[in-house]
């Protein structure tokens, strides 16, 4: 129907409710709004920092490896030797053994690249042989504790600017074949990789940068370039119980982290810190910081957006939600308490129409709904008690004559015993089968029509009791061994059809059993929501073609003057297992010796708890 402006019609007003609950909706979830994306721009930065200080730490300590695989590879066995034949030689054979032990080391610095200069020195620091482009001892302003760390461990020192580039020392102990250390090789090597990684500003911004430091006593200073002060050099080292570079001082004390903190030239950070683990170095430490003005700029900008629309929807939402949320209450409220009435049974409740808009339209069409509904209600209930009268009464009225029919043929096989030949006797206990047959077809047919129209009272069912019973009931000949495979469940349900069931499937796996020995077995197995209860047995078996058609009424596959059967056991079975939730299907190939299984599912939601 077209949309018109005003209060009078269903549609304008659930199109402005509508709109007043968007704009009250908004107000309240702009702030969540807000909190959200502030937690995750904060989320995104950290992450984002705690990633790249991750990366640059492995990336040093990959470096830092790569040092000490190339100082390593100095210390062959060979080189050992020669160090230890020179400080025993005399001194026209130290010579030679210098210039032998040059060319080894040479060779050395040419395997692998960014060396500048290599040093054997002794115990006493002096200097035994020199290879590479240096004129002096390479030992520095740290060369007593790189010396004495080396004569212990493998040892780094204090990156540093010579003659415009970026060195780095780097010492290792050697042994004599005693092995005992008799003194150290010293290599300078180019640090420009390190200055590289802690040069690397992708992903921080204006103001971000990458910094390395190490911890010396009570006091930490930086070992690469910095982004804002190159001169790394002319810097005072920071005190360790100081407010600036709490980062670095956290991660050269060997922790790992994030803080918002003050760094070196007093700015606000977030910073993410890695303390450098390597055998080789001690208490080295970086730290990924960015300034918070930067990082979390977004966030400033997203508050003073929300703030704005925040004021503006709030004055809109004013002059609407009140005076709909009257309007629109009261009717909903009727209707919805009519519909529960409803589904609880009650169809004499009406819900009061005073309205001519769509409200007013829909509660008219819900009484006359629940009108037609108890309409239906009552045309059911006498459907069915016409239904029942009329089973009970062609019930009665068929098996009357029946008894009368079965009660002639035994008053004459009495009394005319003598007087009765073969056949004569043979058709007479014919004629009994048949009215005993006809007997149980009425009697199928009237539980048939009972399944899903007559409930029974439902009960905890042990249904390993209940098989047993119904193999002592069956009474099977000797020759059919029965097995029941424990454990079987325990069901609240309807004993008697359940009953039916169980008794159909383990009666025909008997009677339709041809062999002189057979084996029935009755077992079960959890299907989820279900339990899945099977009969097999070792007979002829059904062939796929029957399928189907042993589920429909009145089928049999054999002459039922072989096999006593009304045909309607199966269809019975199929109608209560799928009245209550389940199916049931056959699995047989149709070879004689591999019978057939029937299976059938009951649900679990009746199981006990």
């Amino acid at each position: 129907m077209p949309f018109k402006i005003g209060f009078r019609t269903f549609t304008s007003r659930i199109v402005l409710l509508t709109l007043s609950i968007i704009i009250c909706f908004s107000l309240i979830t702009g702030f969540s709004v807000y909190q959200i994306t502030a937690n995750r721009i904060n989320a995104f930065v950290e992450n984002n920092l705690e990633s790249l200080a991750t990366a640059k730490r492995i990336a040093i300590e990959i470096e830092i490896k790569r040092y000490e695989e190339v100082l390593r590879s100095f210390v062959l066995p060979d080189l050992e030797l020669i160090v230890e034949s020179m400080l025993v030689a005399s001194e026209e054979e130290k010579e030679a053994l210098r210039q032998q032990l040059v060319g080894f080391m040479e060779r050395k610095m040419m395997a692998s690249t960014n060396n500048v200069a290599v040093q054997i020195l002794d115990r006493d620091k002096n200097i035994i042989a020199t290879a590479g482009t240096v004129d002096m001892p390479i030992l520095g302003v740290d060369d007593d504790i790189i010396f004495q760390s080396a004569l212990l461990r493998p040892t780094i020192g204090k990156p540093y600017f010579l003659g415009g580039e970026f060195l780095i020392d780097l010492a290792i102990y050697l042994r004599n074949s005693q092995n005992n250390i008799q003194g150290i090789l010293v290599m300078r090597k180019q640090a420009k990789n390190l200055q590289n990684i802690s040069g690397e500003y992708s992903g921080l911004g204006r103001t971000g940068e990458t910094v390395l430091g190490i911890r010396q006593g009570d006091f930490v200073s930086f070992l690469t370039p910095l982004r804002f002060t190159t001169n790394v050099d002319q810097m005072e080292p920071y005190p360790i119980t100081g407010d600036k570079a709490l980062p670095m001082i956290y991660a050269t004390a060997g922790q790992n982290g994030l803080v918002h903190s003050t760094d070196y030239v007093g700015a606000e950070v977030v910073a993410a810190y890695r303390h450098v683990n390597s055998p080789i170095v001690s208490n080295w430490g970086v730290v990924v910081k960015i300034n918070d003005e930067e990082a979390f700029a977004e966030i400033k900008e997203l508050r003073l957006v929300l703030f704005v629309l925040f004021l503006i929807l709030m004055g809109l939402a004013a002059a609407f939600i009140m005076p709909l949320s009257i309007t629109m209450t009261k009717p909903l409220a009727d209707l919805e308490s009519a519909t529960e009435q409803v589904a609880q049974g009650d169809l004499k409740v009406n819900v009061p129409v005073g309205r001519a808009d769509e409200v007013g339209r829909l509660g008219e069409s819900f009484n006359k709904m629940v009108m037609r509904l108890q309409e239906v209600q009552d045309e059911l209930t006498r459907s069915n008690e016409e239904l029942s009268s009329f089973a009970y009464v062609v019930s009665h009225d068929l098996k009357a004559p029946l008894r009368g029919i079965s009660s002639l043929t035994s008053w004459l096989s009495e009394d005319l015993a003598e007087h009765l030949e073969g056949d004569q006797i043979k058709q007479m206990e014919l004629l009994r089968n048949r009215v005993e047959r006809m007997d149980a077809l009425i009697n199928g047919l009237l539980e048939f029509s009972k399944v899903g129209r007559v409930k029974n009272p439902e009960a905890m069912t042990r249904v390993e009791d209940l098989v047993i019973r119904i193999i002592d009931f069956l009474d099977p000949p000797d020759n059919i061994e029965i097995t029941v495979e424990a454990p079987l469940p325990v069901l609240m349900a309807d004993d008697l059809r359940l009953s039916q069931v169980f008794q159909n499937l383990i009666g025909n796996a008997i009677s339709y059993h041809p062999g002189p020995e057979g084996k029935i077995v009755v077992g079960c197995r959890d299907a989820g929501d279900f339990w899945e209860f099977f009969v097999s047995d070792d007979g002829d078996g059904i062939e796929p073609r029957f399928h189907g058609r042993i589920f429909a009424m009145f089928q049999s596959l054999q002459p039922r003057d072989d096999v006593d059967s009304t045909g309607i056991g199966l269809a019975l079975v199929k109608k209560i297992v799928e009245d209550n939730g389940g199916y049931i299907h056959v699995v047989s190939d149709g070879v004689k010796g591999k019978g057939a299984i029937f299976r059938f599912t009951w649900p679990k939601n009746m199981t006990e708890a």
